[in-house]
Formats: C-alpha cells, sequence, structure tokens
C-alpha cells in the first residue's frame, strides 16, 4: 500500500526526498538494489539516502545492524553502480549512504575513504546523517587554516589549562585524529560518552543524556584527580528548553558531575573562539 499511495503522490507532481532504512537480513543485498531500481526509475524521487537500522536496549527483536565492515562495505558496493549511473546521466550521486555506513566500513581508515563535499550536492539529506562528516571535517580544517585553532591553542596554553569536548562514539577515532593533527594537539581532545541511557546501536553525539554525560565526566576527573579541564559539550544534545533527552539541564550536569561544564556550538570556528575567550 506505501509504494502505491508513493506512486500516487509521484503521479501529482509531488517530489520526495527518499530514505531506505536498511535491516539486516531483511532488505538489504538483492531487495536494497530492487528498490533503488524502482525508484531511479522514477524522476520525481529526487535522491535517496540509505541508513543502517537504529536500535535501543529497550526491545528484543534486534542485536545487530551493519557494524561489521565487510556488511558496511556490501551496502557501499550495491549503492556504487547507481551512484555512478546518476552522476552520468543526472549530474549528481543521487543514492547516498549515511554517515555510519562509511565509518563502519573503515574505521581508523575513514579520513581517506570519505567522499569529497561535492559528492554530498547541496547536502539535502544532511538531517538524515548523511555529509555531516565531510561537513565536519571540512569546517575543522577550514579553522586550522583560518589560524583559529591556534588562537584557541594559545589562549588555552596561556591559562595553563586544556579543554575536553564531551562527543558520542560516533565520532570515535575521527575527531581524536583530527585534534592530533592540529595545533590543538595535547591542549583540546575529546571525551567519548558511551550511550548507556538508549543502549543498543545509539551512539551519536546529538542523542547523548544528561545522565552519561555527567558519569563520564565524574569518572574522567577521578581518573586525573590533579586536572580540571574545560568541558565542553555541543549545543545539539539540549532542545530549546536547554535539556537533554533525559530532561537534565546544564545546571543538574554540573552538579551531578561535580565541576563546570560549558555549551559550545558544533561549528569548529566558533567552539573554538568560545574555548579562546574562556
Amino acid at each position: 500500500h506505501g509504494l502505491a499511495a508513493l506512486d500516487r503522490l509521484l503521479e501529482a507532481g509531488i517530489e520526495v526526498d527518499a530514505q531506505v532504512v536498511l535491516v539486516p537480513g531483511e532488505n538489504d543485498g538483492a531487495v536494497l538494489r530492487d528498490t533503488l531500481e524502482w525508484a531511479y526509475a522514477r524522476p520525481g524521487i529526487l535522491n535517496v539516502g540509505v541508513v543502517p537500522l537504529g536500535y535501543t536496549r529497550y526491545q528484543r527483536r534486534f542485536d545487530r545492524s551493519f557494524d561489521d565492515p565487510a556488511a558496511a562495505r556490501a551496502v557501499l558496493a550495491d549503492l556504487g553502480p547507481f551512484q555512478r549511473r546518476a552522476e552520468a546521466e543526472r549530474g549528481m550521486a543521487w543514492a547516498f549512504a549515511a554517515d555510519e555506513l562509511y565509518r563502519s566500513a573503515y574505521g581508523d581508515r575513514l579520513l581517506e575513504h570519505l567522499p569529497p563535499a561535492r559528492h554530498y550536492g547541496a547536502f539535502e539529506l544532511f538531517e538524515d546523517g548523511i555529509g555531516i562528516v565531510r561537513s565536519s571535517v571540512d569546517e575543522f580544517r577550514a579553522a586550522v587554516d583560518d589560524g583559529v585553532a591556534a588562537r584557541a591553542a594559545k589562549a588555552l596554553a596561556a591559562a595553563g589549562r586544556t579543554a575536553k569536548l564531551v562527543v558520542g562514539e560516533a565520532m570515535m577515532p575521527l575527531f581524536g585524529q583530527l585534534l592530533a593533527s592540529s595545533p590543538l594537539d595535547g591542549l583540546v581532545g575529546p571525551l567519548v560518552v558511551a550511550n548507556g541511557f538508549f543502549g543498543g546501536n545509539v551512539d551519536v553525539t546529538g542523542l547523548l543524556c544528561g545522565c552519561d554525560v555527567a558519569a563520564a565526566i565524574r569518572a574522567d576527573r577521578e581518573a586525573s584527580p590533579g586536572e580540571l579541564p574545560l568541558y565542553a559539550l555541543f549545543d545539539v544534545m539540549l532542545n530549546d528548553d536547554g535539556l537533554t533527552l533525559d530532561g537534565m539541564g546544564l545546571r543538574a550536569i554540573e552538579a551531578a558531575a561535580g565541576c563546570p561544564v560549558t555549551v559550545v556550538p558544533c561549528n569548529p570556528s566558533d567552539y573554538l573562539n568560545r574555548i579562546a575567550a574562556l
């Protein structure tokens, strides 16, 4: 019924940004290829984002997605012919893989295999988790080239401080690699936090909860009692009311962590300028 309804919408002239949620053994492999053939034959489907199944610990049906490198690479291989065909015929990749598929496929070598910015066009599927890593890498490198990273490093060194940026496991090890290859090496590092609240394979920074962040900061402080880094949370963790998904505000996180915490924007130039000014 869903495909028939979609056909009626397309016939009415409505254009669609589509998403395929891959479930292992259900709609990957040959089924995914058939799905993409079906979609490509309909010009009203402007693009297709392919994202792996996400699941939490609050269910018992799923215990895997496409975290295995071989499984993730198989998905990328299935997308390749459609991307090349679309590039030749439509001037754009059309079928896009979620960032986490590249991360799962290549791990520590992600930067070597991440598609360039031009692959993502106008980043129409950014909110689907497609192109966020490429955008973050390019923005960070721009902040280094513009001298923003060097200014932040100078300010921290002058104050005798270090900073730790709170991130989810999805940013590991990419974030550490970027920082280590910049003037911020040794002064700014990631504090990688596992998402115990949701569990499963939920690992992005934006879905971190205050309880896990506070516990990770407290454990980090206990491991190095003589230091007090500047702990910075990205504002993507907070809603418009300043609350995390488990209802904690900044003051509550500070109380549970036992130290001051600051909130910074997600753009590297913005958060590095904020760090330099603190």
